[in-house]
């Protein structure tokens, strides 16, 4: 769609999902978390979880559809205002199917929910988007692309996971859920200001174009870096609140994790950022060349907002929400502090003041999770290691490639495979040279003769799924 569709059209759009954002986490109320937190579920807590989703959905539809104009205020853009109308309605769409969506990753049922997710995806932008932009729809393609997957999305999750759809009116059964809930849609709004804290100010001081170039950067390297993090984070959050009593098991199952996850991560954002070039022109088109150096610092801001994600996840499992809510405040202020430091040097300012801030949060969230897991900074480097071990062996070979090919002037697409190839041949060499041994022959004596089984059908999502029930059971 980036070749159908000029910047301004994502800058607009991300523009409307800073508006939605600010309104789906009071219309959620934390009910999600809630659910999949709650040791023992009955059915009322059901009916109560779907009723205030339900609820609150059409409510704050209806709020934001009347207050579109204020975002004049905020982004001074009135193109917006008729967009944000219409893509608000997803409010109350996905006030009805969230409780079937808790339920299925309350059960670890990720398989129903990647199904879900492929399906309404690939429905709502690859037929409905696409056909519209290549018909000449602009920004409206991806509005109703957004709208269809939304449907989709509740339609589907509704058949997997259907529950009663009778409304309950009973504090007794709300107040549990609310008290943990409400903190929990209280902290996440905060993490959703500082988060797209960068999308409203270049939005607001930079317009809609700038704002796309910035965008489409982020979801290159949100694409495979978030599949693997929301895959992981949708399992580890119910396994972590099984046995957040359980400090030893916790913080063995939060090491694992941690060092599984930044052995596959890491290496692949220090190849994105050397290969951004061959993957802007690949992927974007020619007209996106300005993207490159944005993705070039986001590839390395990216792990840690993996890291910072494990952390938030080990705080919403055990309850600590009381000082993570205390970092986030400090995030957004700092971010904010940033970003009018840098305003002068454009684009490229916001996105280095977004590294910036990223590395002093996790430094933050270190002596955070020190407190909660008993944890000391040698067990969480060594946990890193393996991952800054194979970044450091798969950049080299991937620069070296990319610096051979240079005067060959060969194609775009060529270079960039043999920079993969060489990638995948350089991280394969680091775990064979890596010194973490004990980590290898765990995830081997686990799980990789099961991944490596020529009748094994095993996924990413399905190896680290039952990872976790490995080791939590244990």
């Amino acid at each position: 769609m980036a070749r159908l569709l000029d910047p301004s059209a994502f800058g607009l759009m991300a523009m409307a999902g800073v508006v939605l954002g600010f309104s789906t986490y009071f219309s959620q109320m934390g009910m999600s978390q809630a659910l999949i937190h709650q040791k023992e579920l009955n059915k009322e807590d059901i009916r109560v979880a779907f009723t205030a989703s339900f609820i609150l959905g059409i409510a704050f539809f209806l709020i934001t559809w009347l207050a579109a104009p204020l975002s004049l205020y905020i982004f001074n853009n009135q193109e917006l205002i008729p967009i944000l109308r219409a893509t608000c309605v997803s409010l109350a769409i996905n006030g009805i199917g969230s409780t079937s969506a808790s339920l299925m990753r309350r059960k670890l049922e990720f398989k129903s929910v990647a199904i879900i997710q492929i399906t309404s995806y690939l429905i709502g932008y690859v037929f409905v988007g696409m056909t519209m932009a290549y018909l000449g729809f602009g920004v409206w393609s991806l509005v109703y692309a957004s709208i269809c997957q939304a449907i989709l999305s509740t339609v589907l999750s509704y058949m997997y996971a259907q529950h009663s759809l009778l409304l309950l009116f009973s504090w007794k059964y709300y107040k549990p859920l609310f008290a943990f809930g409400s903190k929990m849609s209280f902290i996440s709004f905060i993490d959703f200001l500082g988060s797209d804290l960068d999308t409203l100010l270049i939005g607001r001081f930079m317009g809609e174009t700038s704002l796309g170039l910035y965008n489409r950067a982020f979801i290159i390297i949100r694409q495979p870096v978030g599949l693997i993090v929301s895959t992981v984070s949708r399992v580890l959050f119910p396994a972590f609140s099984r046995i957040q009593s359980e400090i030893s098991r916790l913080k063995k199952v939060y090491l694992f994790s941690v060092s599984s996850v930044v052995l596959i991560v890491f290496p692949i954002c220090c190849g994105i950022s050397i290969a951004s070039e061959q993957i802007v022109h690949l992927m974007l088109g020619n007209q996106w060349t300005a993207a490159i150096p944005i993705l070039q610092v986001l590839a390395f801001t990216t792990p840690f907002r993996v890291l910072m994600h494990f952390s938030g996840i080990i705080c919403d499992a055990t309850g600590t929400l009381k000082w993570k809510a205390i970092l986030h405040l400090l995030y957004f202020v700092v971010l904010a502090i940033l970003f009018f430091a840098f305003k002068s040097f454009g684009i490229m300012g916001f996105t280095y003041a977004v590294l910036l801030a990223a590395i002093i949060k996790n430094i933050g969230y270190y002596f955070i999770i020190r407190k909660i897991l008993r944890l000391t900074i040698a067990e969480l480097l060594k946990a890193y290691w393996a991952g800054i071990f194979s970044s450091i062996i798969t950049s080299i070979f991937v620069y070296v490639t990319a610096v051979l090919l240079e005067n060959f002037h060969w194609p775009q697409l060529v270079v960039l495979l043999a920079m993969v190839i060489a990638g995948i041949i350089a991280w394969l060499l680091s775990l064979y040279l890596n010194p973490d041994k004990a980590l290898l022959a765990e995830l081997y004596q686990k799980f990789g003769k099961d991944l490596i089984s020529k009748k094994s059908n095993t996924t990413l999502g399905r190896f680290f799924i039952k990872a976790t029930k490995s080791l939590t059971n244990q």
